[in-house]
């Protein structure tokens, strides 16, 4: 049984007995990208919602990334939500670090997923959270054991700590963090440098953009540069 098929058994498993059963949903790209990616992860906290939509896909999203393939809340064509957008902007900054032409390319080429698969209406209303933490931890720990990313991004302080201690388990040192203004307020990005035997992982955390829209067309570009430039230089 390969990785993918692994995890997807341990998923519905353990849904079949949380006590959150609003559906749940794991990666938002190809399931080929769980073994094969160009490096970049971006793992955000959990599902939100308390409806699983029949167009919405669970284990995977083979029909491109959910991010532009699909129609979400706040918007009535397929990426066009508020949240979308925020994604797409922030793959529009990422290929221009990485000198890449095609953002969609570098996004469906990326492991975007869920830390916690399971959905609920916000983190707050999420039963028995410690336990869901443990069981994601358990699960993102075998993903990131099975090989070294390069730069892994969350947009929430619950998978930052967490994806912080998989790391640390893993025997990755850290050897810097930095906060980063965002152009949004006081709003600040944090960015941390891990050693490994095989070079330097970045791990970045933003503030939540489904609350924060720090990637705009107009102000914060130099704050943006400055922190996209931070996280990409040792990609």
């Amino acid at each position: 049984m390969n990785l993918f098929n692994s995890l997807i058994t341990e998923i519905k498993t353990e849904y079949k007995t949380n006590p959150n059963n609003f559906g749940w949903r794991f990666i938002v790209t190809s399931k080929e990208t769980l073994e094969k990616n160009n490096g970049i992860a971006l793992i955000t906290l959990n599902p939100g919602g308390s409806v699983e939509r029949k167009d919405h896909s669970t284990g995977s999203c083979e029909n491109g990334c959910a991010y532009l393939s699909e129609i979400w809340a706040g918007g009535s064509v397929p990426g066009e939500s508020t949240l979308q957008k925020q994604f797409q902007l922030l793959y529009r900054e990422i290929a221009y670090q990485i000198k890449a032409d095609d953002y969609i390319n570098v996004m469906e080429s990326s492991l975007c997923g869920y830390f916690i698969p399971f959905r609920s209406p916000d983190i707050k209303s999420l039963k028995e959270k410690k336990h869901c933490i443990e069981f994601s931890k358990n699960i993102w720990t075998k993903i990131l054991s099975a090989r070294q990313y390069k730069v892994i991004i969350c947009i929430d302080r619950v998978t930052y700590k967490n994806i912080d201690k998989i790391l640390g388990e893993m025997s990755y040192i850290r050897i810097k963090e930095s906060d980063f203004d965002t152009g949004w307020g006081s709003y600040k990005a944090t960015v941390s440098k891990y050693k490994t035997e095989n070079g330097i992982v970045t791990l970045a955390r933003f503030p939540h953009l489904s609350r924060f829209s720090i990637f705009r067309k107009d102000a914060g570009k130099k704050s943006i540069y400055k922190l996209m430039t931070a996280i990409f230089k040792d990609y």
